[in-house]
């Protein structure tokens, strides 16, 4: 049975359907544009989601305008630029937007299960950050990729930390000062997103990822996350103590156990999270 929150969110949409969260980007009149009202509840959303007891797998969508075709919708169409124009002092404006929302992709980052992207339209700008910065994503394959900030004078107010880090360096500047749309196949291919699918398979192909992430030991897979996020700045001796403390600590779960039996018994695992 799915439940919806009653957190007063006017600009994100958050269920829950037993360890699945599901967040939606609700702004389809402005193409799910960020502004400042909906960093704020991103942050408050992803600060709470530590504290839920249950919680196995996140995710995000972006709702689409009324009346409009599913495969013609956007995923997120970045900062607000209405909202950043009509502010008295843009350069003050922008700096506590773009610190909010990385605010948020810190407790996304660092919320110790996985979160999916299902891409169900364009990302642009820190839409397509948002994207770059889940664990896991899946996009229509009419979706297209742009960075966009220097489209409107801007330098770049997310996604330089994950974008060179999938793409190499010189690709990644390259999309960010050139900004020419990517569609979504090219995109799956440079390593951006990791799977591309018709508008109609969008919704049984994210709900397969999810499967798979609630069939497998929770803390196994925490510490994949966690070993994965720190691997982008350890040291190669730092890391390998990570990996042993990961290794180590998960034998003394339950889950270990079950794991254990099932492959002697030639049967699937039954995981509890313990």
């Amino acid at each position: 049975m799915t439940m919806m929150t009653n957190t007063g969110n006017r600009n994100i949409k958050v269920s829950f359907n037993g360890p699945r969260a599901d967040v939606v980007l609700n702004r389809p009149e402005a193409r799910n544009a960020i502004d400042m009202d909906m960093a704020k509840e991103l942050l408050q959303t992803f600060v709470a989601f530590r504290g839920k007891e249950g919680l196995q797998v996140v995710v995000i969508s972006g709702a689409i305008e009324d009346g409009k075709e599913p495969s013609k919708g956007t995923f997120c169409a970045g900062g607000d630029l209405r909202w950043m124009t009509s502010q008295p002092d843009p350069k003050k404006a922008l700096w506590a937007l773009s610190d909010t929302i990385h605010k948020f992709t810190l407790e996304m980052h660092s919320l110790p299960v996985p979160v999916i992207a299902k891409v169900n339209g364009n990302a642009v700008g820190a839409g397509m950050g948002l994207v770059l910065s889940c664990d896991m994503s899946v996009a229509v394959a009419t979706a297209r990729f742009n960075t966009g900030f220097v489209n409107v004078g801007l330098a770049p107010g997310h996604g330089t930390y994950y974008l060179p880090r999938a793409v190499g360096r010189q690709r990644a500047f390259e999309i960010m000062v050139c900004s020419e749309n990517i569609p979504a196949t090219e995109a799956m291919e440079m390593g951006l997103v990791n799977r591309v699918v018709a508008p109609e398979h969008l919704e049984s192909t994210v709900n397969g990822l999810v499967e798979k992430v609630l069939a497998a030991p929770p803390f196994a897979v925490a510490k994949i996350k966690q070993l994965l996020n720190a691997s982008q700045d350890s040291d190669l001796r730092t890391h390998f103590d990570l990996e042993a403390d990961a290794i180590s600590s998960s034998a003394g779960t339950e889950d270990f156990k079950e794991g254990t039996d099932a492959f002697f018994n030639k049967r699937k695992p039954k995981f509890k999270g313990k």
